[in-house]
Parts: C-alpha cells; structure tokens; sequence
C-alpha cells in the first residue's frame, strides 16, 4: 500500500484504456488503407477505360482514312 488504495486498480484500467486506443487506431488505420486501395482501383479502372476508348477512336480514325484512299 506504498502509493495508496486503488493505485494497481488505476495502473491496469489505464493499460486495457490504452490497449483499447491502440485497437480502434489500428482499425481506423485499416479502414484508411482500404478506402485509399478503393480510390486507386478505381482511378486505375478510369485510366484503362480511357486508354482503350482513345485506341479504339484512333484505329477506327486510320481505318477510316486507309479505306477512303
């Protein structure tokens, strides 16, 4: 009883207090990191989709121009 009554009792509330923050910004971490991957697929998805309509007008610019010919 050096440091008085409740002082263990204060010691091991203030560690699951702790343990319990360090879970939720672990989960918040993980749910950042899931939105961002989310984001990236997406704009990779946006990309593609442009790539591939900007080749198919450009192949159908030259069929055009070589079958005019």
């Amino acid at each position: 009883m050096r440091f008085g009554p409740g002082t263990w009792a204060g010691i091991v509330n203030e560690r699951a207090k702790r343990i319990q923050e360090a879970k939720e910004a672990e989960r918040k971490r993980k749910i950042e990191q899931a939105r961002k991957e989310h984001e990236f697929w997406q704009a990779a998805k946006a990309t593609a989709l442009a790539v591939v309509v900007i080749a198919f007008m450009v192949i159908s610019f030259v069929v055009v121009l070589t079958s005019s010919s």
